[in-house]
Formats: C-alpha cells, sequence, structure tokens
C-alpha cells in the first residue's frame, strides 16, 4: 500500500515538473517570437521610428544677465530675429549710470592736473634756464639752488598727475564696463524662442531670461533606442512627422551623433541622440519643444 502511495506521488512530481516546465517556456518563445517578428518587421518597412523634439532645450542658447537688478525694458519679442549686439533688454541702472557720470568727471580733472602740472614745469624749466644764462655774480647760489629743486618737485608732481590720470582712465573703463551689463545684447544672430521674464520683475544672474536659436535652422533632437542603433544609417533618408498631423512630412538632414542617455520609460535602456536640422523658413508655425515621429531609413543587416 505504501509503494503505491510513492509511486503516485513520484508520478504526480514528474506530471507538474512537465507541465511547469511547458508553461514557462512557451512565453519566452512567445515573446522572442513576437520580438523576432518586430525587428522583421521593421525590416521589411526599412525604417526606425523614435521621438524627436524641436529646439530643445539642450539645443538653444540661454540669454542671462551679468547682473542682478530690475527689468526696466524688454526690446525684444517672441518670434523676432535679431543681430549679434543687438540689445534684448536693460536693467535698471540709475545707480551705475551715476557712478559712470562720476568717473568721467574724475578723468576731466586729472586731465586739466596733468596739463597745469606740464605748464607749472615748463615755467619752472625756463626760469632755471634763465637764471643759470646770468653772470654768476649777479645770481646768489640760494636763488640757483630754490629753482633746481623747484624743478625737481614739478617732475614729481607731474609723474603723479600722470599717474592720477592713468588711475582715472581705468576707474572710467570699468565704470563703463559696469555700466554695460546692464543691457545684455544678442551674442550671436538668432530667432528669439521664448522670453522668460517682464518688465519690473528682478532677475539673477542664474536666470535664463531669453531662449535664442539659430535663425535659419531648426534643431531636431532624435533619441533612437540602442537596440536600434546597429540598424542606424546617419546618411540615409530621414523625415518627421507630426502626431497630431499625418499629412505634414519634413525632411531632415543630419549634424551628428550626441550622448548617450538613460531611458526615463525603462531605466535599464539607453537612447543615442542624434542631430537633425531643417530650414525655418520653410515651417515659421512650428513651436519650439513641439515633440514628432522621427522616420529613419535603416542600414540593412548583412
Amino acid at each position: 500500500m505504501k509503494k503505491s502511495y510513492i509511486i503516485f506521488g513520484l508520478l504526480s512530481i514528474l506530471i507538474l515538473g512537465i507541465c511547469s516546465y511547458r508553461y514557462l517556456k512557451y512565453p519566452i518563445k512567445t515573446i522572442a517570437t513576437k520580438h523576432a517578428a518586430i525587428l522583421s518587421h521593421n525590416i521589411q518597412r526599412n525604417t526606425i521610428v523614435a521621438p524627436a523634439i524641436i529646439d530643445a532645450p539642450s539645443d538653444v542658447m540661454h540669454i542671462t544677465t551679468l547682473q542682478p537688478g530690475i527689468i526696466k525694458q524688454i526690446h525684444v519679442k517672441t518670434g523676432q530675429i535679431v543681430t549679434r549686439g543687438q540689445a534684448l533688454f536693460d536693467l535698471e541702472h540709475a545707480i551705475v549710470k551715476n557712478n559712470l557720470n562720476m568717473q568721467k568727471i574724475g578723468l576731466k580733472q586729472a586731465q586739466n592736473q596733468l596739463f597745469f602740472q606740464q605748464k607749472t614745469l615748463t615755467h619752472a624749466i625756463t626760469q632755471l634756464h634763465r637764471l643759470q644764462s646770468l653772470d654768476r655774480r649777479a645770481v646768489s647760489q640760494n636763488s640757483l639752488q630754490e629753482k633746481i629743486y623747484a624743478v625737481k618737485i614739478n617732475k614729481v608732481q607731474l609723474q603723479q598727475a600722470q599717474h592720477n590720470l592713468n588711475l582715472a582712465k581705468a576707474h572710467l573703463h570699468d565704470a563703463v564696463l559696469i555700466f554695460n551689463q546692464y543691457t545684455t545684447t544678442a551674442p550671436k544672430d538668432g530667432i528669439v524662442l521664448q522670453i522668460n521674464a517682464h518688465v519690473n520683475e528682478f532677475i539673477t544672474p542664474s536666470q535664463p531670461i531669453i531662449l535664442l536659436a539659430d535663425a535659419k535652422k531648426i534643431l531636431v533632437r532624435v533619441s533612437i533606442d540602442e537596440r536600434d542603433i546597429q540598424y542606424f544609417n546617419p546618411k540615409a533618408t530621414a523625415y518627421i512627422t507630426s502626431i497630431e498631423d499625418n499629412s505634414l512630412k519634413i525632411p531632415i538632414k543630419f549634424i551628428g551623433s550626441d550622448r548617450y542617455i538613460i531611458n526615463q520609460e525603462r531605466l535599464n535602456s539607453r537612447v543615442q541622440e542624434a542631430l537633425y536640422y531643417f530650414e525655418r523658413s520653410k515651417y515659421p508655425q512650428l513651436v519650439a519643444g513641439q515633440q514628432f515621429d522621427a522616420k529613419l531609413f535603416i542600414r540593412r543587416p548583412a
């Protein structure tokens, strides 16, 4: 009787093991089959579909200010084309302007003082030469020594005046630099994508006030899954389509590959970022940060 129970138990364990093996093996095969089917489908379509974003924050220039302060005036608006050196916005600069005016006055005073010392030295030298040209019996030695000493003193004072003039020029130069920092200008030609402040708002140097992009090109950042990199062909034709408008099809040109980043949706995978571009003038209605689907023709596997 015990042997019958033992045999029945062994048979039950064997049957359970076979069923478990088949059950665990089936989904693995199914997943592998589905993945292979997807890859096969992609190869047949000859394209990689990847998310893309235009004028991403990492691809545009963030314009900040060198000085903290309150915005007095904004000279540009969103969508405006600007040239290098064009004023973008001003900060309240009453104090620094007053300091600039004081340094200009100080420079003028230093120039006048230098001119006065030059004339004084010239006069002292003339007096000395006149005494030296007279008969020694007609000029006392004390008077001659006094004139010699006066010339020496005037030369020292002239050097001091020249030093004060150089110092005044340096102070004025610094004042001009500081004053100019209260007006932020465009560092290059471009288009204003975004303005993140308004008049009478206090801003700091670490705060991006204006986003400036290339005026002629719209940059496209494409995130390619690392599993598709082996099929990626930078020289192949590529285009983007709108998620909302399937009829929109924009050809894009490859610039270069950027860094690998961790996929936020799947932490165990990475994406390779590739940079493309297209002409801004052909699609002026597009907005920075807009998302698209990028379709890239792939490299055939060997």
